[in-house]
């Protein structure tokens, strides 16, 4: 395995991106320095030909000028916040809210519009970003570093991070995957989940608290089952948000063990992407609001149901809900979570 790097261009204020290109006999993945983000995942065949199966941009201006996180290393806190306030240490702490009534995926200029700092060690690249005490009104100087290791066919991500104050922390990567490359949708892929729970949410898209049963709803994916049958259902649940735009509880004790969280089929079932972490939830977004307004990658107009994310995280709104797992970060504490890309084909 091999790590590569060049210039990607320059962010609007001037800031120079870089784009690494992680490469070995099975597999090409370009991560830019900006956002943290995964650019591109070539599965390569064995005369050379590449399936790109994460959507992207070709340029920098894409990646600053979207609003849909293509790729992103995603924080301070991944998914939303209702009212974005929270209580931490008996003082409440008010975020900014850039998603209607709700903080979302770190507010107006998260993580994802951040240029970090890269180094590479050995067969493993760092990316490091320093976000200051109080940065869209977090508490606490925090030091983030998201390790990226091409390891034969998986690509594997840490993280790790540190504050001089108690936080919260919910850190999570946003790609896009669409099996067969950047044209056409998703919905004729298989989709297996290996969770039989759900976090209920309301008409505003907001949780309630309320932890649920996938059995007998279009959320039952516990068998291989077509990503469409769930995404165009009128299930109220369902229908209010457009598609599958959910959280599933993976493992509610937070064990920290890597657990399987989803299985994807391309539609000929050549191609299979597991993925793992050891994370308690995990978000499914079948690209509900892509809507063809994204010039990406080969000039692909993405249109809605394009892709599919998997968002392995705390639950959403996880600081409001005591029953949830706590994604509070205390002073002097690592923050430590992985998530795994395993590819077949």
């Amino acid at each position: 395995m091999q790590i590569s790097q060049k210039d990607f261009g320059k962010t609007k204020d001037g800031v120079k991106v870089s784009e690494y290109t992680l490469e070995n006999n099975k597999m090409r993945v370009k991560i830019l320095s900006l956002g943290a983000a995964i650019r591109a995942i070539e599965l390569l065949s064995p005369d050379g030909r590449a399936t790109d199966v994460a959507l992207g941009f070709d340029d920098v201006s894409g990646y600053e000028n979207h609003d849909a996180y293509f790729g992103a290393t995603v924080g301070r806190f991944a998914n939303r916040i209702k009212y974005g306030r929270f209580n931490l240490n008996g003082r409440e702490v008010r975020l900014n809210l850039n998603n209607g009534k709700c903080h979302l995926h770190g507010g107006f200029a998260g993580f994802d519009k951040r240029v970090f700092d890269g180094n590479i060690s050995g067969n493993t690249l760092l990316l490091t970003y320093a976000s200051p005490d109080m940065e869209e009104n977090f508490p606490g100087n925090l030091t983030l570093t998201v390790n990226y290791t091409l390891d034969g066919n998986s690509l594997k991500i840490k993280y790790t991070a540190s504050s001089d104050k108690d936080t919260i922390l919910n850190i999570t990567n946003h790609s896009y995957f669409n099996l067969n490359g950047q044209k056409g949708d998703i919905l004729s892929h298989k989709l297996k989940l290996y969770s039989d729970e759900f976090l209920e949410f309301d008409a505003e898209g907001m949780t309630t608290g309320r932890i649920l049963k996938t059995k007998g709803t279009p959320l039952d994916f516990s068998s291989y089952k077509e990503v469409g049958e769930a995404a165009l259902s009128d299930w109220p649940q369902i229908a209010c948000v457009r598609g599958v735009d959910h959280a599933f509880v993976l493992d509610g004790e937070n064990k920290k063990e890597l657990l399987p969280a989803a299985a994807l089929l391309s539609p000929d079932g050549r191609r299979m992407l597991t993925v793992l972490t050891d994370m308690p939830a995990f978000h499914v977004y079948t690209a509900n609001y892509l809507e063809g307004k994204f010039a990406g990658k080969e000039k692909a107009a993405y249109q809605k149901n394009a892709a599919i994310c998997f968002e392995p995280e705390y639950y959403p709104d996880s600081v409001l809900h005591k029953n949830f797992p706590s994604p509070v970060l205390r002073k002097g504490e690592t923050y430590r979570h992985n998530i795994v890309y395993k590819f077949d084909f």
